[in-house]
């Protein structure tokens, strides 16, 4: 992983003399945003293009392969290669080596244009690259596709102006980002009818069958005036442009199987399940409750049901597992150690603790994260931690409103009549009572007719500091599953007749297999168990009682402790809670994340990249020791991103079912995978590598997608079935079989609303909408 930089222009104010301090306009080559994404080494190199245009290129290293090696990477030839990337397959590199040598060497090594563009599309794995070829002098830059590094340029609008390719944005100049759509090449030479005042061409090497970002129109059919708007509609540029018609790019992006089932509506798992499990699972699925009566109809149990009922899904199941097990085991291995552990992390405080985990997941609970820490524990070595990063934003204070009690159902005319002549008798008795247990100091022993209040003795309160006889409102009760006798209580707690104790049933506990998940772990881990039990999805602990709600008690934060204690217990984990206010929001927006997220600026990009730069620093708590603060310093950050697309995750996909049927939906998710690149992942890598660290997504390892590709659409989504079990059914398959019982039926939750960040802006805003707190 890199920080990579390249600046070019006229040399006629000296920004690129060799040595110097300098050497851009605003110190742009030293920005922080560049040399955070590479804590390791830093070297810069000086290029002559062509007369009167000079370069510089900056590579700031991060250091994750082989041998550290400084970047650029230069030869005697005058070659010089920047790369942001990683070779995960398609280029053969060992163990002991770094694979931007390895990768240096085979390009230096082509002949030919075609051999170089070959060598690039065989690469399996993350990148963003800037190659000079000194013999040629072109310029080769570009984005894997499906844009997984940040890759940015400032284009020139005029003869004088600085053309610059850079991971991040520097200084004051506006960026956008590298469509993801090929390879491009700056060709600096001066063909036959130029001169050397002349513009560079850039030309654009597209993907097979590749589309413009948010858009249905292939690149490769892109007329010239077209080409240009889509290109420089934000700035206008002096370079010209063309598109190489004469081959393209082999895609890592394959076609979807336009499979779609036989009837054209009704699945081989929907036919073959129970038609009221369904139904009654549908109205389950806004209350998560399996009691007795529905125990048959819970998500999980239909889950089962469906992969009992279906061959295919429990072979292909296995076959996801296998898959995404060796795409996790790719980005888990042969970690260095971190530069910067020693003297107790750098600048922290003294009290906290730096964990030694090479790798972290950003962790939310959810049914993506949790299965690559299920898939994580199988191939990271056992004496090994592994961080899960849990983010929290604070949630506004609310205002206490009075408890309201029900109104009683309306009584029929007897009732009514019925109901005075009850009254009227009770009076009659109460005035004999009163009469008959006056002790003549004019005191009397109330008795309370009322049911609700009642009266506690003295032997029953448990607060021997309260009156004896204290007069209590229903406000709690303390279950108890044998249902014997009365609870032990204290003032404001509730006194409960034998035969008005709660059911075990009807309570909203922690299921049973949850509670014994940890079952037979290591005696370091017990507090592991007992923290994750009392504060799980359901908001109850083994002992009944509610647990106060802390301003960070987010959803994140509760199905993160519901899918921690489903994991593996004889691994350590770190639970981090990572708690965030609304003033340290507010301030490392302004002063620092905001420039991580340009160029991107609506609300989303906002909540979103806010929400993953605060979880990814991994600056937090323990969940699991008390509170001791900790700090994540793992430089491997895996993340669920891409699932929901080849899944049919979204709300938007059971939209577009409902509308458009299997056909609809088959088209939409081929789209998704196209405009994958321009949705999120470049945000991504520059919120997370601004800790020093790599982000790494096993759900777009090249092999995987192909995989899932090949598997009909039906297979892995069936969207007739409810929501928790239908979008990303096989995922949700393969988590039973991983162990994650409760959390395969978790149903998808934005990381925006899970941290509850989008509660502490204008709830009227629209993702869409142009964010104000980003200018």
């Amino acid at each position: 992983m890199c920080g990579i930089c390249f600046i070019c222009g006229p040399d006629e104010d000296g920004y690129f003399k060799q040595g110097s301090n300098d050497p851009v306009r605003a110190d742009g080559l030293t920005d922080e945003l560049l040399r955070n994404r590479g804590p390791d080494v830093s070297r810069r190199h000086f290029l002559t293009l062509r007369e009167g245009l000079q370069g510089c290129m900056q590579g700031c290293v991060l250091h994750l392969r082989g041998q550290l090696t400084p970047q650029p990477v230069t030869d005697d030839d005058g070659n010089a290669l920047l790369w942001n990337g990683e070779i995960f397959g398609g280029i053969p590199v060992e163990k002991e080596e770094n694979d931007t040598e390895i990768l240096f060497k085979a390009l230096t090594g082509c002949s030919s244009e075609a051999e170089l563009l070959s060598t690039l599309q065989a690469v399996k794995g993350p990148w963003g690259f800037i190659f000079w070829q000194a013999s040629k002098k072109i310029l080769w830059f570009g984005r894997d596709v499906f844009g997984r590094r940040s890759l940015l340029w400032h284009l020139p609008s005029c003869p004088q102006d600085h053309l610059i390719l850079s991971s991040v944005a520097l200084g004051d100049e506006r960026f956008s980002e590298i469509p993801s759509v090929g390879i491009f090449s700056l060709d600096f030479s001066c063909p036959a009818g130029t001169t050397e005042k002349s513009p560079p061409s850039l030309t654009l090497y597209p993907w097979q069958d590749c589309v413009w970002p948010g858009t249905t129109s292939l690149v490769a059919k892109t007329e010239q005036a077209r080409l240009e708007e889509i290109l420089f509609s934000k700035h206008p540029c002096s370079i010209p442009v063309s598109i190489n018609h004469s081959g393209f790019l082999t895609s890592w992006i394959p076609s979807m199987n336009p499979s779609i089932p036989s009837d054209g509506l009704q699945t081989e798992v929907e036919s073959s399940l129970d038609k009221r499990k369904i139904e009654k699972c549908f109205q389950l699925q806004d209350g998560r409750d399996c009691t007795e009566k529905s125990s048959e109809s819970c998500p999980e149990q239909v889950l089962a049901d469906i992969m009992k009922a279906n061959s295919d899904l429990d072979r292909l199941s296995d076959e996801l597992i296998n898959k995404l097990e060796e795409a996790v085991r790719t980005r888990v291995c042969n970690i260095p150690e971190d530069f910067h552990t020693e003297n107790n992390g750098g600048n922290l405080p003294p009290e906290v603790t730096v964990s030694k985990a090479k790798v972290a997941i950003l962790f939310s609970g959810g049914l993506d994260s949790s299965v690559l820490a299920a898939l994580a524990d199988r191939c990271v070595p056992p004496e090994e931690p592994i961080d899960l990063l849990n983010v929290a934003f604070e949630l506004p204070a609310r205002k206490s409103k009075p408890q309201q009690a029900k109104k009683p159902p309306k009584k029929t005319k007897a009732e009514r009549a019925a109901n005075r002549k009850q009254k009227e008798h009770e009076r009659n008795q109460a005035v004999q009572c009163n009469v008959e247990q006056d002790d003549g100091s004019g005191e009397r022993l109330e008795k309370e007719t009322s049911a609700s209040n009642c009266y506690i003795p003295n032997d029953l309160c448990s607060n021997r500091n309260e009156d004896p006889g204290v007069l209590c409102q229903f406000s709690s009760v303390s279950v108890h599953d044998d249902m014997s006798g009365v609870s032990s209580v204290g003032a404001g707690d509730v006194c409960v007749a034998p035969e008005q104790t709660i059911r075990p049933e009807s309570r909203r506990s922690v299921p049973e297999g949850v509670i014994n998940s940890c079952a037979g772990a290591d005696k370091k881990l017990e507090t592991h168990s007992s923290a994750v039990v009392a504060g799980c999805e359901t908001g109850y602990s083994d002992t009944g009682k509610v647990p106060s709600q802390s301003s960070f008690d987010v959803p994140d934060r509760q199905t993160g402790r519901l899918a921690f204690s489903e994991l593996n217990p004889r691994r350590r984990w770190n639970f981090i809670e990572i708690d965030v206010t609304q003033s340290e929001l507010l301030q490392l927006r302004q002063d620092h994340i905001r420039r991580l997220i340009y160029p991107l600026q609506t609300v989303l990009d906002d909540s979103i990249g806010c929400a993953v730069w605060f979880a990814s620093r991994g600056h937090g708590r323990l969940a699991s020791d008390q509170g001791q603060p900790i700090c994540s310093r793992a430089r491997v950050l895996l993340c669920g991103m891409a699932a929901d697309e080849q899944f049919a995750g979204y709300s938007r996909h059971r939209a577009t079912f409902n509308k458009f049927g299997w056909e609809g939906l088959v088209k939409e998710l081929q789209e998704e995978m196209w405009r994958i690149s321009a949705r999120n992942l470049g945000r991504d890598d520059r919120i997370i590598t601004d800790h020093g660290k790599e982000s790494r997504f096993p759900f777009l390892d090249e092999m995987f997608t192909r995989f899932v590709s090949n598997i009909p659409v039906h297979q892995r989504a069936d969207l007739l079935l409810p929501r928790g079990i239908g979008e990303k059914v096989l995922l949700r398959i393969a988590a039973q079989k991983l162990g994650l019982i409760k959390t395969s039926c978790q149903p998808k939750r934005a990381i925006q609303f899970g941290s509850r960040i989008a509660k502490l802006d204008n709830s009227k805003e629209k993702g869409s909408d142009v964010c104000g707190r980003l200018s």
